[in-house]
């Protein structure tokens, strides 16, 4: 891999965009910067960079700016940007792929969202859906400087009371029927990915 120092803010990898292609097989050279994933982007309004900004960070090779980038874990999946693309590249292939280089970079992950992915799953594949209570505890045991915050607590404790009050919180959780389907799915997902990068 050769890496030239453009200066000393900014690391151009000429190889990242070719990795990033052959990963999620999309075709970064279709894309002429048309803003039309942007303008259709409902994170847009909360991130760092747009889907264009970012395809045009790949296409220079900035993979450091790219992997430490908030929208690459803001971003909800929801394929707007891919379904509104006239070039038809499959921006959520490439959000994808840098996740997954996210995670194996040393630095700056946006907030705890890695690790929420990480909960999340686990409560899916235990229950077959979301179990609200257990996915706060879950990320609360994971935020020890949360756990320990007596304001982070009271705020939650409130906050909780208010969601118990309105029924969209459970102490217990539902089992979903066709769990254990789902449970296989995950086990089989997990069974064909490399050991650093299954769902723990």
């Amino acid at each position: 891999m050769h890496i030239i120092y453009k200066n000393q803010d900014e690391i151009v990898d000429p190889d990242f965009r070719r990795i990033i292609e052959q990963k999620s097989g999309a075709h970064l050279d279709r894309c002429y910067q048309c803003y039309t994933c942007a303008l259709g982007c409902p994170v847009a309004f909360a991130t760092d960079f747009t889907p264009n900004q970012i395809i045009r960070m790949v296409q220079m090779g900035l993979r450091d700016q790219v992997l430490q980038a908030d929208l690459i874990w803001i971003c909800a999946s929801c394929e707007t940007c891919a379904a509104r693309c006239p070039n038809e590249i499959e921006i959520v292939k490439i959000m994808d792929v840098l996740r997954v280089m996210s995670l194996h970079k040393p630095g700056k992950k946006v907030k705890d969202i890695p690790f929420a992915h990480q909960v999340f799953v686990k409560l899916v594949e235990l229950f077959g859906r979301m179990y609200e209570l257990g996915f706060v505890m879950g990320m609360k045991l994971g935020n020890l400087r949360g756990l320990l915050s007596i304001k982070a607590l009271l705020e939650d404790g409130v906050l909780g009371v208010k969601m118990f009050s309105r029924g969209k919180l459970h102490i217990f959780p539902h089992k979903t029927r066709g769990a254990e389907h789902i449970k296989r799915i995950i086990q089989r997902i997990n069974a064909n990915k490399p050991e650093q990068e299954k769902m723990k």
